[in-house]
C-alpha cells in the first residue's frame, strides 16, 4: 500500500502559510539543528519542480528554527508534500495542506540518519484511538518471553537468552529496539533494527504488525501511517483504510537481506504472525 490521504480543498481559500514542526522520531522531541523544508505541488511528489506562491514565483526554501518550528509563507490552496533535509537526519517526505486556518500545526516526525544495515520503522496515527501498538516479531511464541519487541519489552538481542523484560532504562544496545511508545494519541511509536536481527539463525522470520490496545475507534479510522527508512532514505509507507476492520492489522515482512515483503505476497502470510497484544 503505497498512498496519502488526499484533501478537498475548496478553490476558493486564500494563500496560507503553512507551520508546524519538525519532531525526532526517536524521541518526539524538537529537532533542534536547522533542517531544510522545502514544498512541492501534489501529493507524493517527491521529485521536481518546487511550488510556486500567489504571485507565481518559486516558493524558496526556510529553515526551521532552534524549537523545531517551521513556516512556509503564501501557499496557495491545495495539497502539497513537503520535503526535509539536512545532516543528521534523513530526507523526509510528507503531505502537507494549504487551507486557511488549517495550515497550521502540520507536524513532521523525522528519522536521525541510518547504517547501512539499518532498518525503522516509524508509526503515527490521529489522537483516537490513543493507543496503537507497534510489534515487530522474530521468530515464534512458544516460550514465556515471546519472540517480539512490544510495549513491555522494548529492547532485545535475537539469539541471546534473556529471561528479563528490561525497563527503557534498562535498554542500552541491543540490535532490536522499541524506541518511543505513546499512549496519548498522534505516536510516533518507532522501531529500529540492525545486527543480530539480520543474522542471527534463532531469528526464523520476521513480521511487522499493529494492535489497536485502547480501540475507542477502529483502525480503519484512525489515520495509521507506517512509514519504512534505510540507509537510503523511506523505503515504504502504509496507511489505514476500510479494510483495517479487526484490532490487528498484519502489515509486511522482513527478508534477512533488509527487504520488504508485503501481507499477502509469497512468503508473507497473515496467519504467519503470532499476534500476541504483550511479552
Amino acid at each position: 500500500t503505497n498512498f496519502d490521504i488526499v484533501t478537498m480543498i475548496p478553490g476558493s481559500q486564500t494563500p496560507s502559510s503553512i507551520s508546524g514542526r519538525l519532531l525526532n522520531a526517536l524521541t518526539n522531541g524538537p529537532i533542534s539543528t536547522g533542517l531544510t523544508v522545502r514544498i512541492r505541488p501534489g501529493i507524493a511528489n517527491t521529485s521536481g519542480a518546487y511550488a510556486l506562491d500567489s504571485n507565481n514565483q518559486t516558493i524558496a526554501a526556510v529553515t526551521s528554527a532552534a524549537d523545531g518550528s517551521y513556516v512556509v509563507p503564501n501557499v496557495p490552496a491545495g495539497n502539497y508534500t513537503i520535503e526535509v533535509s539536512g545532516a543528521g537526519f534523513t530526507t523526509t517526505y510528507e503531505t502537507v495542506i494549504s487551507a486557511g486556518a488549517n495550515s497550521a500545526n502540520q507536524n513532521i516526525l523525522v528519522s536521525p540518519s541510518l547504517g547501512v544495515d539499518e532498518v525503522r520503522i516509524v508509526l503515527s496515527w490521529n489522537a483516537a484511538p490513543k493507543d496503537v501498538d507497534s510489534h515487530l516479531e522474530y521468530g515464534d511464541a512458544s516460550g514465556t518471553r515471546k519472540n517480539q519487541v512490544v510495549w513491555n519489552d522494548k529492547c532485545r538481542n535475537p539469539g541471546v537468552s534473556n529471561a528479563v523484560i528490561k525497563s527503557p532504562a534498562q535498554c542500552g544496545s541491543e540490535d532490536l529496539t522499541l524506541d518511543i511508545d505513546v499512549v496519548t494519541g498522534f505516536g510516533p511509536e518507532t522501531v529500529s533494527m540492525k545486527g543480530t536481527f539480520w543474522t542471527s539463525p534463532a531469528v526464523t522470520r520476521r513480521g511487522y504488525s499493529l494492535f489497536n490496545w485502547t480501540n475507542e475507534t477502529p483502525l480503519s479510522n484512525s489515520a495509521s501511517t507506517v512509514k519504512v527508512y534505510k540507509s537510503t532514505g523511506m523505503v515504504r509507507s502504509y496507511n489505514s483504510g476500510p479494510g483495517q476492520v479487526g484490532r490487528w492489522w498484519q502489515i509486511f515482512c522482513l527478508n534477512p537481506d533488509r527487504t520488504l515483503v508485503d501481507v499477502g505476497q509469497a512468503g508473507c502470510s497473515a496467519s504467519d504472525f503470532f499476534n500476541a497484544a504483550q511479552n
